[in-house]
């Protein structure tokens, strides 16, 4: 058990008592129940008689240095601990994750994420919340990442996405990719809409391509065509010819999970041939072609302008397609 600590102060005499168990192991004394003890204002702290032994009943020696704690030294010791809290307390707030690196660590996971779009004052907040939980429920592997628009910490993904002007609370789904697929204001819309808004991986490989400032070549066709592989060798030469700025997106007609995207791009999915679309490095379709279309005839296509995106092509509240680079 270990002995008894006396604290004196001019009024008169307090004694402070720890009980514990062990056996004695060593005279010193222990700093963290002198610091404990320190909470006592203006009381000096002495050892008793019999000595202060942490882990026992063994006695200090006479004279022993640890025998008298200075209360000025202990003060200094609090002063410290003080200093060394409040900093803690200031750094709490930087250990917290920012929508940016939520975003980088949903896209290395390969999760679709679901950002809420908020501002000071903004109503309708908790229900867009859990609008999108209705959402996660439907679709595996995703997550929800709030990004308050008018923190200065955001002012990289305001101006991305182009969000100062955007109503709010808005809601973005990102690709697993962790490219912008699409953008909805709250009050239009539904936990089933933004399921549908999560991109297929061949529509995700489209709008990374066009959000890098890319054109992209889809070619559509299913086995068993015979100009399966002419369309895809025109759409290859056409991209080596604009050099780092065109990529080839190879869709099977027959895959479920892109029957949603080439519905969209309006492919005839019962047709016989194989089907090329050009979009442009603004997400503007360009360009229909049925069968192995002319290289030269592909490659003027991704030049062209045309009103309208591609489906997802378009940031919310932009001008043009895409989000702000």
């Amino acid at each position: 058990m270990l002995s008894e600590v006396k604290a004196q102060g001019a009024t008169g005499e307090r004694a402070l008592t720890v009980r514990g168990q062990g056996r004695a192991r060593t005279g010193r004394v222990d700093r963290s129940v002198l610091c404990a003890l320190s909470m006592v204002k203006d009381v000096p702290i002495v050892a008793r008689r019999g000595g202060f032994d942490p882990l026992g009943e063994s006695e200090i020696p006479t004279g022993s240095p640890e025998r008298h704690y200075h209360r000025r030294e202990v003060k200094m010791l609090a002063r410290v601990l003080g200093f060394l809290f409040l900093a803690l307390g200031f750094l709490a707030p930087s250990a917290q994750a920012s929508p940016r690196q939520d975003l980088d660590s949903a896209a290395k996971q390969k999760k679709v994420a679901f950002v809420l779009v908020t501002d000071l004052g903004a109503a309708g907040v908790d229900a867009a919340r859990e609008m999108i939980q209705q959402a996660m429920r439907q679709v595996k592997k995703s997550t929800l990442v709030e990004l308050d628009r008018s923190s200065p910490g955001n002012a990289d993904l305001v101006a991305k996405f182009r969000l100062a002007g955007a109503p709010v609370p808005l809601i973005l789904v990102t690709a697993t990719t962790g490219m912008l697929a699409g953008g909805v204001a709250a009050a239009q819309a539904t936990a089933e809409q933004l399921v549908g808004m999560v991109p297929s991986p061949k529509k995700a490989e489209a709008l990374e391509a066009i959000q890098n400032g890319k054109a992209v070549l889809i070619s559509a066709s299913r086995k068993g065509m015979a100009a399966q592989s002419g369309a895809k060798a025109a759409c290859a030469t056409a991209c080596g010819q604009l050099a780092d700025k065109c990529v080839t997106v190879q869709i099977d007609m027959d895959d479920p999970q892109e029957a949603g995207f080439l519905a969209a791009m309006k492919v005839n999915l019962a047709s016989t041939e194989p089907v090329i679309l050009v979009i442009n490095a603004q997400g503007q379709v360009t360009g229909t072609y049925a069968g192995a279309a002319d290289v030269a005839t592909l490659v003027q296509a991704t030049t062209k302008k045309a009103g309208g995106c591609a489906p997802g092509a378009c940031g919310p509240g932009a001008k043009a397609c895409g989000p702000a680079k």
